[in-house]
């Protein structure tokens, strides 16, 4: 470009010295140099015109990768969102199926733990008939350590039953229907709602450690275990902590309830 360039100069200037004909005479070089300056400037014009073409065609290539990388991207996340979407409607068929088990071992677990906790009181209620004081608060404690873990598996099932009920939902907004024996499941656990054998059994506890601790004798014995699990989870007293365990199992049982009635 620049040698074409320089060739055109260099013509323009001997156009515009003149140039002698064969007879002698000069012609007048403004014709000559008329010429050249609308050549220059349409050549001016047509490079301007080329680079204009030159970063228009980049700019859109540019523009159409990005446009293709913003495509696969798209393509990209909808695939990883279908293949989440996937696993977790996977995740929530599967806890569907495996949640009224688990609600299986925890429930024959919870009554299991009530029929070790009157054990423990009817051993305690001995116990304080013959005034055999360590005794007595031993069975205290070991019935209030098992009516704290029915407690706890009050909890998980009531924490199950939302569970799957949260998972049917998501699965019948999802997919298709899917069987499972909901009705089983919470017919299963709602004996554990509905009698709330827990409840007595701490009512009987209670007043056991009531009575007891109301004895200057059976009151001096437990002075000296202040070691007994109930101090030591933070209550000042055995009567403390199995009034707040059978507030706390009411409230457990009436939860466990409403979680089963909102399935139906």
């Amino acid at each position: 470009m620049f040698f074409v360039r320089a060739w055109i100069v260099v013509f323009g200037g001997f156009a515009y010295s003149g140039y002698a004909t064969a007879d002698g005479n000069t012609y007048d070089a403004k014709g000559a140099l008329t010429a050249y300056a609308f050549i220059l400037g349409v050549w001016g014009l047509a490079e301007l015109a080329y680079r204009q073409i030159r970063k228009n065609a980049l700019e859109i290539s540019l523009a159409e990768s990005r446009q293709r990388q913003a495509q696969a991207a798209q393509v990209a996340r909808r695939v990883k969102e279908k293949e989440s979407a996937k696993s977790e409607l996977e995740l929530q068929i599967r806890r569907i199926r495996e949640i009224p088990e688990n609600a299986a071992r925890v429930h024959a677990e919870s009554l299991e733990l009530l029929r070790i906790g009157d054990q423990w009181v009817q051993a305690a209620q001995g116990h304080q008939r013959v005034r055999a004081f360590t005794p007595f608060w031993e069975s205290c404690e070991n019935a209030y350590g098992v009516l704290l873990r029915h407690k706890a598996s009050v909890d998980t099932l009531e924490r199950l039953v939302r569970d799957h009920q949260a998972a049917m939902q998501y699965v019948a907004k999802n997919a298709t229907k899917i069987s499972s024996s909901v009705d089983s499941f919470t017919r299963d656990i709602q004996t554990v709602a509905t009698t709330g054998g827990g409840e007595s059994i701490t009512r009987q506890l209670s007043d056991l450690v009531y009575a007891a601790q109301s004895d200057y004798e059976f009151a001096s014995i437990y002075e000296q275990r202040r070691t007994t699990r109930a101090v030591t989870t933070g209550f000042s007293s055995m009567s403390a902590a199995v009034s707040h365990l059978g507030s706390s199992l009411s409230e457990s049982y009436v939860d466990l309830r409403r979680s089963i009635d909102s399935i139906a």
